[in-house]
């Protein structure tokens, strides 16, 4: 084993107001080589264990009724304690990645977790508290090493893994550090680049037609000097893309 694979033990507090939870997120954290220090249920006591305490990381594990509270809890956290926090929780949506990031806080992981997906947030941040390089590697679930599977993709979607066939996305849209995977039933969100998440899809039906867009062209229904249309969505399209997609649907 080389060392870049080894787990820098870190010293971490769990906190939310559901308690089973916050004592399952504390077993997966020391499943994954660290340390917790104490837990949290209330702002209040979060706050003091913050700065009474100094860990390396806070994980905070919310539902949408307490989401607000809890950002203020982690803009303060960040900004006056210097103790960087990750939001942890059961469900994920367009809006709720929205509304955490436009708050500067760029790692939303959902439960059950995946230890990878652990391991590389609590890095990143840690590494960027301690002044290092910022990490931004995608998750290994994202990144397979061997394409097995020739018409579709396994999303993660709460505890699971929902087979979502290239046949059926529409787009894909960019928005911070997630990929937005719109397809004929619902939208999925996954923690990637869109160029690297790009790379798992069939090259020859989709294409790239703007910085944060990239289309299925069986699903585009009309062209413009500056917009693709996929049903009644207009997509923005940069000239720097348009030759290449009029080139490939007129071979």
């Amino acid at each position: 084993m080389t060392s870049a694979s080894k787990v820098t033990p870190c010293n971490i507090v769990v906190v939310g107001e559901d308690d089973l939870s916050v004592q399952q997120l504390e077993k997966e954290v020391q499943k994954a080589g660290h340390s917790t220090l104490s837990s949290a249920y209330t702002i209040h006591s979060a706050l003091k264990l913050a700065k009474e305490l100094s860990p390396d990381l806070i994980l905070i594990y919310f539902n949408l009724n307490n989401l607000e509270k809890w950002i203020e809890f982690a803009q303060h956290s960040t900004q006056k304690v210097g103790v960087p926090c990750v939001f942890v929780t059961n469900e994920i949506n367009s809006n709720l990645v929205e509304q955490i990031v436009s708050k500067g806080f760029n790692h939303i992981l959902t439960k059950p977790l995946i230890e990878a997906e652990l391991k590389s947030a609590i890095a990143g941040l840690v590494s960027v508290k301690n002044n290092e390089q910022q990490f931004t590697e995608d998750l290994p679930m994202s990144a397979p090493r061997k394409k097995i599977l020739q018409d579709c993709i396994f999303i993660k979607e709460g505890p699971s893994l929902v087979k979502v066939r290239y046949s059926e996305v529409q787009f894909l849209m960019s928005s911070h550090i997630y990929v937005h995977v719109n397809t004929l039933k619902k939208e999925f969100i996954v923690r990637a680049s869109l160029t690297e998440y790009l790379t798992h899809f069939d090259q020859d039906l989709f294409i790239r037609v703007q910085r944060s867009y990239a289309v299925n062209i069986e699903f585009i229904e009309k062209i413009t000097s500056s917009s693709v249309w996929i049903g009644n969505r207009e997509i923005p399209m940069s000239q720097q893309y348009r030759e290449e997609l009029l080139n490939r649907i007129n071979q």
